[in-house]
Parts: structure tokens; sequence; C-alpha cells
């Protein structure tokens, strides 16, 4: 990836949104879209292409409630389908499968550094 990687942020939490914009930008990366929610981010996906998009930040878990990143076994193969060339990061408090790169959210302050590694 470019050290100027565009990203999407897929995350139910507005904080942990804030945070890893915050943390990527700063960095020199550009935040090139959002989703909160599995229905906001699979009506996005599709747009992936027309946003630029590169590298993809999923959380596991978007539904209140649900544990165990079954949002992201829903969202990666979606992705992988649709946009097969952006590469995929989790960022979640359990595993994200499937995810090129799984760093964690108690990683946060490296993810800039990770993205720009792959």
């Amino acid at each position: 990836m470019p050290p100027e990687a565009k990203v999407f942020i897929i995350e139910d939490l507005e904080t942990w949104q804030e945070l890893i914009s915050i943390n990527l930008e700063n960095a020199g990366h550009q935040i090139v879209g959002r989703a909160r929610s599995r229905k906001e981010a699979s009506e996005a996906i599709p747009r992936f292409k027309d946003f630029g998009v590169q590298v993809v930040t999923i959380d596991g878990n978007l539904s209140r409630g649900f544990q165990g990143g079954e949002d992201a076994r829903v969202l990666i193969p979606e992705i992988r389908r649709i946009a097969p060339e952006v590469a995929i990061v989790g960022m979640s408090t359990s595993s994200v499968v499937d995810s090129d790169l799984d760093v964690g959210k108690p990683s946060l302050f490296m993810l800039a550094d990770e993205i720009t590694g792959i």
C-alpha cells in the first residue's frame, strides 16, 4: 500500500471511528468513507471503486448484542467478491477471521504503521 492509503472505516461506535480517523489522518492516510452498521457497509461496498478505497478497517461486531465477529464474517466475503483488491484490516475486541491483518482495537496506535506496511 502507498504511504497515503485511502481508507474506509466500518465501525459502529462514533468514538472509535474518530480515534481511528485521527490516528490514520495524522499518519498521512485519507479517510474516504465510513459506515456504522452492517446495512450501511453493504450499501457502500459496491461504491468502493468510486471512492478509490485501498484499505478497509472493520469492526467484527456492529450490532448490539452480537459478539464473536458475526458482522465481519458476513461483510468480508462481500468485500472480497466485489472489491478483491481492497486490503481488509480487522479492528475489533475479538478476532476478525479472514481479514488480511487483524490488529485489534488495543493496537490502535500501531494501525497507521500496519496499513503503510501492507
